[in-house]
């Protein structure tokens, strides 16, 4: 592998991850990566990864983004963007990458950064509900179908990136 390949590889991995964390916010990480492995199948011919693996996860992009539109149509919204809670779920997705991956490999370390990423989400919500008045907070069902959009999507952006991954080792 030549230094332009290892400096390519490693690139892709960290927009892999990208895109994993950028689920969490309801951005459309799914996409990211999707867009990621067709330009990095693009750019090695289709020798690395093959054109079954860049459609098989363009399919699952675009499952896991009419999830989110079709909840968010019934009103499902996602967590509030602030400095505070990007801070948490970088800090959280760090130690879930840690932790998870240490137990699970390669799998693990796009699983802790899900479920950090979240984790440090979620307490940062939780203590701006708290500050709120009673009448102002999000209902428990509305948290609760927020922490599902956020995982579901997170998930099925961990198993896109696996999936490539796994493409691009084999």
């Amino acid at each position: 592998m030549s230094v332009l390949e290892a400096a390519a590889s490693t690139f892709y991995i960290l927009v892999l991850f990208l895109g994993t964390f950028l689920t969490i916010f309801g951005l459309p990480g799914t996409v990211l990566i999707a867009l990621a492995a067709l330009l990095f199948a693009v750019g090695t011919w289709f020798h690395t990864m093959g054109i079954g693996t860049v459609i098989s996860l363009v399919v699952i992009s675009v499952i896991a983004e009419v999830i989110d539109l079709g909840l968010r149509f019934i009103g499902v919204r996602p967590f509030t963007v602030s400095a505070r809670s990007v801070g948490a779920a970088v800090t959280g997705a760090l130690l879930g990458f840690v932790a998870v991956s240490a137990a699970l490999r390669g799998p693990g370390a796009f699983i802790g950064v899900v479920l950090g990423g979240t984790i440090g989400l979620l307490a940062v919500h939780s203590a701006e509900e708290f500050g709120r008045k009673h009448h102002l907070r999000m209902s428990a069902a509305a948290n609760l179908a927020s922490i599902a959009m956020v995982l579901v999507k997170g998930f099925l952006a961990a198993a896109m990136s696996f999936i490539a991954l796994m493409a691009l080792y084999s």
